[in-house]
């Protein structure tokens, strides 16, 4: 097999495959796009079985309209199905190696080497789409070493049956945690409780997409056109404090206060929060009302902090709880130092974000070497819904530098 590609992409999700999409309707074939997963949206497949997108009318561009055949809040299924159609329309099946991890990218000699767990690619240019949730953050507690029950991260949760009857703790306040913790307890758990360790914007979903059906019908807001217009405003743009303003109060009007259950909102708003901090909002789908009738029990961190994990359960400042099961939903970060065989030349460690983020131009091109690309990690105002705007950003900006002659075969 001939490893020798134009372009190599890494991951097979929003950007990745947009990005090749634009590539291939341009006539450039030669290129690979490596997928750690079994197929399309590898990072889906791996995730819970309820999972589902909490941004409405999430599209790729240039779809053809099949984003129409399914619901507004596209579920795991559902989305890897768009994925794979997406795919076939771009006729990109025959460029995705699956079933491969990225074990160390290297620049030589001008060209890329991509060694993997199946194979080396070397490429003119790589596209970095992996995004900010490939490598699970597991926190440092005291006891977990020692915890005689069940000890996962979110991403190793699939659904509540192996855990019925038991006592349960999720750890976080985003989307994972909320949604695992409303599985368990609608799944047959004996108890369920979360320990909430930081502040979160709580915002009801079902909110979010009347207002979001309404602006679409009126054509005032979640168009293809309102996304592109909006794509523009990234942090480099003078107007992109205002923006961001605007909607924190377009999306503040679905807060939801939950401060009485000790889970308080952050200082700044929830666009804010995604687009400087990485921090989504929880997109409420009926944990708040589990929490109210008291079916999950939140534990405020400030208030009675996890001290260490014990053989039976947890050790709190305010005493020991017995926990059969430990969900720890404390999120995602991209894990780039790990594939980089030079990470201090490509990365930078990042205050806001508070983890090492690509150093780009602020519109996914390296800083460091043009002929890399990093398309997922540069946030609009639009936060997730430019996913697929960014990747097709990017192969524009290798066509134009490949030039005329130069498209491969």
């Amino acid at each position: 097999m001939d490893n020798e590609r134009d372009v190599v992409v890494i991951g097979a999700g929003f950007a990745g495959l947009s990005c090749a999409a634009r590539l291939k309707s341009a006539g450039l074939t030669n290129l690979a796009i490596v997928e750690k997963g079994e197929g399309c949206g590898g990072f889906w497949r791996g995730n819970y079985d309820r999972i589902r997108l909490h941004t409405p009318f999430h599209e790729l561009p240039d779809d053809g309209g099949i984003r129409r055949d399914y619901p507004e809040f596209l579920p795991r299924d559902d989305l890897i199905e768009y994925f794979e159609r997406y795919a076939a329309r771009h006729n990109l099946l025959g460029n995705i190696v699956v079933d491969t991890e990225i074990s160390s990218i290297a620049l030589d000699a001008g060209r890329w080497s991509i060694r993997s767990s199946k194979s080396e690619f070397r490429s003119r240019f790589l596209v970095v789409a992996t995004a900010s949730n490939r490598k699970p953050i597991w926190p440092e507690i005291d006891g977990l070493s020692e915890y005689g029950g069940t000890a996962i991260h979110s991403r190793q949760y699939h659904n509540a049956t192996p855990f019925k009857g038991k006592r349960t703790l999720v750890i976080g306040s985003g989307n994972s945690a909320a949604e695992i913790a409303l599985d368990l307890a609608e799944g047959g758990a004996r108890e369920v409780k979360m320990l909430i360790r930081g502040p979160r914007h709580v915002l009801s979903l079902r909110g979010l997409g009347i207002a979001a059906r309404v602006a679409r019908f009126l054509k005032t807001g979640f168009t293809s056109k309102h996304i592109e217009v909006s794509h523009a405003y990234t942090r480099s743009h003078p107007a992109f404090r205002e923006k961001l303003a605007k909607k924190d109060k377009f999306l503040s009007t679905f807060s939801i206060d939950m401060s009485e259950y000790g889970i308080h909102p952050p200082d700044s708003g929830p666009a804010t929060q995604i687009s400087l901090h990485g921090r989504v909002a929880w997109m409420d789908q009926g944990t708040v009302k589990a929490i109210k009738q008291g079916r999950i029990k939140v534990i405020d961190a400030k208030e009675n902090p996890l001290q260490r994990l014990s053989k039976r359960g947890a050790v709190f400042q305010n005493g020991h709880e017995d926990f059969d099961l430990v969900v720890f939903a404390t999120g995602m970060e991209p894990g780039l130092d790990d594939l980089f065989e030079e990470p201090a030349r490509f990365l930078e460690w990042n205050d806001e974000m508070s983890r090492l983020m690509p150093r780009t131009d602020g519109r996914s091109r390296s800083i460091v070497e043009p002929t890399l690309f990093f398309p997922g990690f540069d946030l609009s105002v639009n936060g997730g819904l430019s996913l697929g705007l960014w990747g097709f950003e990017c192969a524009d900006a290798i066509l134009r530098q490949m030039g005329s002659g130069a498209t491969g075969t």
